[in-house]
């Protein structure tokens, strides 16, 4: 059965439309399904707020590199410019940057001649879940293993290269981006600071290292490494789709946002919508491999809201709706049903 679908929100253009049909006796008209209401300017930029300062810590494609080498064991510079293929000068900032965050502690291991290790604090060891989650993503959309790079070994249960699943920890349900609301405090909105300036990041790719070595986790760090990645990602997920939108709400520069919005294009995240989408010609969706990146963003969040002492609480929770409770991301394995977490995991690098 043939299905006409009409605007009523538009009753003079659908009317007309009608009109100039020759018959519609047999074809059933059916109202076009609504478009989910559109988050208020407000809320989008409570969001924005709490990511960017997130996002200015850790939204480095040389810092998450850094820090994803040391979740797998690397300790000494040599070794971390060698597997990270970083000029030594590039690492000492990174490093630096790092310990001046707490994210990074440096130990003497030897003192004549005077040598250091860098070592993961309590801070940088939390920083698990959102590994994770990036191998997640990575080995569901790039599976091949010289992209992915790495795998995860469960020790509870034996599994050598373990897939992560997110769920809701207060009812253990697959988290899935549809489930998830916002709600928001209206008595912390006036609380909220004014947006910070932010920086340009570097948008070299991460894809080859060295000497033409594959980067763990490499299209991972090509979306989170660049800070205007989880900015644009974040805004389409609050319903903000259009050029204007984004310039708006990020206060980017048009030649940035252009570069940016072609970018995560190129990578697959988001695409320029057409005619057939429901809100229209002219604006950006994203895809199925870009509403996948919730989780990472999840633990993102959640870090933040945890270790970073200076941040600004947004007045914005994420709910999951099937259950009513405020969003805890848990991070499963999938062989066993149990959390993994960095006490009962290893991440590796083969």
């Amino acid at each position: 059965m043939q299905v006409l679908w009409i605007n009523l929100k538009e009753p003079g253009s659908a009317r007309a439309r009608l009109e100039r049909m020759p018959s519609v006796s047999s074809v059933p008209i059916v109202a076009a399904p609504e478009l989910p209401p559109a988050i208020d300017a407000v809320t989008v930029n409570a969001v924005l707020i709490a990511v960017r300062q997130a996002a200015n810590v850790l939204c480095d494609r040389w810092s998450l590199l850094t820090l994803l080498l040391a979740q797998a064991g690397v300790h000494r510079f040599n070794e971390f410019s060698e597997r990270g293929g970083m000029a030594s000068r590039l690492l000492t900032s990174r490093l630096t940057m790092l310990e001046e965050q707490e994210i990074i502690v440096r130990l003497a291991y030897s003192r004549r001649p005077l040598r250091h290790e860098y070592h993961l604090s309590h801070m940088g060891l939390a920083l698990f879940d959102v590994f994770a989650t990036m191998a997640r993503w990575e080995h569901t959309w790039h599976p091949s293993a010289d992209a992915a790079g790495l795998r995860i070994e469960h020790l509870a249960c034996g599994a050598t290269a373990a897939r992560p699943l997110p769920h809701c920890a207060a009812c253990n349900a697959l988290l899935l981006a549809r489930d998830i609301k916002l709600t928001v405090s209206q008595r912390e909105i006036e609380a909220m600071p004014t947006k910070a300036t932010s920086y340009r990041r570097s948008t070299l790719s991460t894809t080859k290292r060295g000497l033409g070595a594959p980067v763990p986790l490499a299209h991972a760090i090509d979306v989170f490494g660049d800070k205007w990645g989880i900015e644009l990602v974040m805004c389409l997920f609050t319903r903000v789709r259009n050029f204007n939108g984004f310039e708006a709400h990020l206060g980017i520069s048009t030649n940035i946002l252009a570069d940016r919005l072609a970018r995560l294009t190129a990578l697959g995240i988001l695409r320029p919508t057409t005619d057939a989408d429901r809100f229209g010609k002219g604006a950006y969706a994203l895809t199925d491999k870009g509403i996948d990146l919730h989780p990472i963003l999840l633990a993102i969040q959640a870090w933040a809201d945890t270790w970073l002492r200076e941040r600004y609480r947004s007045p914005v929770t994420f709910v999951h709706r099937p259950c009513g409770q405020p969003l805890q991301l848990q991070v499963s394995c999938e062989a066993c049903g149990q959390a993994l977490s960095r006490a009962n995991s290893r991440l590796v690098i083969d």
